[in-house]
């Protein structure tokens, strides 16, 4: 299933990958296949299921309001308001203590749990994550992931110390907001009516923390059903803060939930500014998610067209391509393979123009962080079958790259000194044909490539 390539959404996605503009909003879906605790564990249950096992459990206790608890959880929409209402009567029954206790066992995974949508997401390396879960999904994944990375902001709606650390330090750091609550800390997780009161009136800090984010960041909301309780909220949240559409945000639903999902998702974007993306089952979330890691949008594929642009302006030329170097060296790691992987591409293909290629060659310096490949590939790329205008660019390109200090220097610089005469052999060629534009520099560029690495090395 390949559909979604062709959605403006997925381009949206793809270029808030690219550059860094990414946050990511989950609900329960993500954490389907999390298990509970246990000798047999099953898979954690849906907020409705906790309802249902909390109705079965407490039955002897509800009294009068086992019928309208019945009523809630049996309507055919399982709408917000009505789960939000059924919680809230079974708390009312019996007791804030022993409701927070059963629904702490029963939403608490083995210690470690994540599912793979939590590693997919992590593997788009968004600025943050806010998630209606209350488990540690997330949290596992990025240990998983980011051993030896600065650690991660962690905090619930009411921690507004926490969120102004994450504004003050400029979102240089991943963040994870824990819209609900946590599991480890058991009295923060929102679980009826008053709770839900409690975080949109009262907590300030997090709805103006959410306020910035979402007119900052492009946001990619997965995990949520058209009936979730959890998205009702978050709807909520953007009605509250903006009144309307702010920024370009996208979604992902799972078609065949109601009737009138096409008439919603207009709706949706028209009012609160988000594309869907709609996808025939699970298994499609996780290959929209991690196509978004190797495709490019329409910004990024602006950016590598302006690279190689040539203009009868040349100053106008000059400024468009300052540009987006400038913007190839601003790139997330995704964005970076991605973008290595088109100029490669472009490198190599012969029907290109002479200056095209060596214009592709010479960008493949510029892309920050410089991807895992590139030098290699640059290395390869000389020889005295290629033209001297891509020689040269290539060497110019190896130049600017920020070496290593380890053993793949050493054998970057071995494989240059072989080159020299190639490079001497490619100068004399540039001698030999006047009137190209093109001096005879190759032997000069891989002279000062040289020493840079061995100085680097040493």
């Amino acid at each position: 299933m390949d559909s979604h390539r062709q959605n403006p959404g997925f381009g949206l996605l793809c270029d808030a990958v690219a550059y860094r503009r990414l946050v990511v909003v989950t609900g329960s879906g993500v954490s389907v296949g999390l298990a509970q605790q246990g000798s047999d564990p099953k898979s954690l249950p849906t907020w409705h299921s906790v309802l249902t096992q909390l109705r079965a459990r407490f039955a002897a206790r509800l009294g009068p309001v086992a019928a309208d608890v019945d009523l809630l959880l049996s309507a055919q929409s399982r709408a917000a308001d009505y789960l939000i209402e059924a919680a809230t009567l079974i708390r009312e029954a019996v007791g804030v203590s022993e409701y927070r206790d059963a629904i702490v066992r029963l939403t608490t995974a083995p210690e470690d749990a994540r599912s793979p949508l939590h590693d997919l997401i992590e593997d788009l390396e968004p600025a943050g994550i806010i998630t209606f879960n209350y488990d540690l999904g997330h949290e596992n994944a990025y240990r998983s992931r980011r051993r030896d990375r600065h650690r991660m902001h962690r905090a619930i709606y009411s921690d507004e110390r926490k969120l102004r650390a994450v504004l003050a330090d400029d979102f240089q750091s991943r963040f994870l907001l824990k819209a609900h609550g946590c599991i480890s800390r058991p009295k923060t997780i929102v679980l009826d009516r008053s709770s839900y009161r409690e975080v949109m009136a009262r907590q300030l800090g997090y709805r103006a923390f959410a306020h910035h984010v979402l007119a900052r960041f492009s946001a990619l909301i997965v995990g949520f059903g058209l009936s979730d309780p959890d998205f009702e909220d978050l709807l909520q949240s953007f009605e509250t803060n903006f009144g309307g559409g702010v920024g370009e945000h996208v979604y992902i639903w799972k078609r065949g939930q109601r009737q009138d999902e096409e008439a919603r998702a207009l709706v949706l974007r028209r009012r609160y500014g988000l594309v869907c993306i709609f996808v025939d089952s699970f298994d499609d979330v996780r290959t929209v998610i991690s196509d978004a890691r190797t495709h490019m949008g329409k910004q990024l594929r602006h950016t590598i067209a302006m690279t190689l642009k040539r203009s009868v302006d040349v100053e106008e030329f000059r400024q468009l391509r300052r540009k987006a170097h400038i913007e190839l060296g601003r790139l997330s790691p995704a964005g970076a393979s991605v973008a290595a992987a088109a100029l490669m591409a472009a490198v190599t293909d012969e029907g290109n123009p002479m200056l095209t290629r060596a214009e592709s060659a010479y960008s493949l310096g510029k892309i920050r962080p410089t991807p895992a490949g590139v030098a290699d590939f640059l290395l390869d790329a000389i020889s005295v079958k290629t033209a001297p205008a891509i020689v040269t660019s290539t060497l110019a390109a190896l130049l600017q790259l920020d070496p290593p200090v380890d053993d793949q220097l050493i054998d970057w610089t071995a494989r240059a000194a072989a080159l020299d005469a190639v490079c001497r052999e490619v100068d004399r060629q540039s001698e030999a044909q006047p009137g190209t534009g093109q001096a005879p520099r190759a032997r000069k560029y891989l002279e000062a490539l040289i020493a840079r690495w061995r100085a680097t090395s040493s």
